[in-house]
């Protein structure tokens, strides 16, 4: 069975509290804590994330012809949002604006945000 940072991945649903989403934050928060730092600044701690992310939010790119997709759906008058399983919102909000997609959607909104990942079991019809 496949493993990704210690968590096993099967076909069954997840637990709820496999659901609930932590912000990259509050984890990196709690493992400094956890290894003897029991100071660590917001600052430093928001920096550390922020860089963590930084190459990712560089090389995001958007598909072949989705800016014109989304362009013409904005200007047809449909209310668009992007809904992310992510647990550092920062990043997300960066990345759609470096790929120009935020003048054009109504809401970007993110797991961490809400703090409970996407889908959520019982949540649709």
């Amino acid at each position: 069975m496949p493993t990704s940072g210690g968590r096993r991945w099967t076909s069954r649903p997840p637990k709820r509290r496999e659901q609930q989403e932590y912000s990259a934050d509050d984890t990196l928060t709690f493992l400094i804590q956890y290894y003897g730092n029991s100071r660590a600044s917001r600052k430093l701690v928001r920096q550390a994330v922020d860089a963590h992310y930084a190459p990712l939010v560089a090389a995001v790119t958007a598909l072949p012809g989705a800016l014109a997709v989304v362009q013409t759906l904005h200007q047809a008058g449909f209310h668009l949002a992007i809904v992310a399983n992510a647990n550092c919102d920062r990043s997300v909000q960066r990345m759609v604006r470096q790929i120009g997609l935020r003048e054009q959607v109504d809401i970007v909104l993110t797991s961490q945000t809400v703090q409970m990942r996407k889908p959520r079991p019982g949540s649709t019809p």
